[in-house]
């Protein structure tokens, strides 16, 4: 009998319950296999959706994520600062961002977490928001 997962029921498992890893061609402890006189990297077997190594990766990565916004708006928060000028009257115009590198960052922060989730979802078969 095939062993399940909450948040999938794969397909592709062995005959033991085991599947490839998910990040597939990407996989940090691919297996070696020899396909004639070709030798190739397959994913690591799990009985997870990620092997051990990617799981722990993609963790740390999650993890950092939070103190890594938080550094993104300190470096944004300095530019701020306000000098001890005359007032200058600006156009009733929307200013373009502080830092057109630091928004495109956001914005691809939160374009990865997004499709990140949809594909949870996805995989887990949970309703969509």
């Amino acid at each position: 009998m095939p062993r399940y997962w909450i948040h999938s029921a794969p397909d592709n498992y062995t005959e033991d319950g085991q599947r490839a890893c998910a990040r597939g061609d990407r996989c940090s402890a691919p297996r070696i296999a020899q396909e004639g006189e070709r030798t190739v990297r397959l994913p690591a077997l799990t009985y997870q959706a990620f092997c051990p190594l990617d799981r722990n990766a993609i963790s740390k990565a999650l993890n950092d994520l939070p103190e890594l916004f938080v550094r993104v708006h300190q470096r944004l928060d300095k530019s701020f600062q306000v000098a001890g000028g005359p007032v200058v009257s600006v156009s009733k115009s929307a200013p373009v961002p502080i830092s057109l590198a630091a928004d495109e960052l956001i914005r691809l922060i939160l374009a990865t977490l997004v499709s990140w989730e949809e594909r949870v979802r996805t995989v887990a078969q949970l309703r969509p928001l």
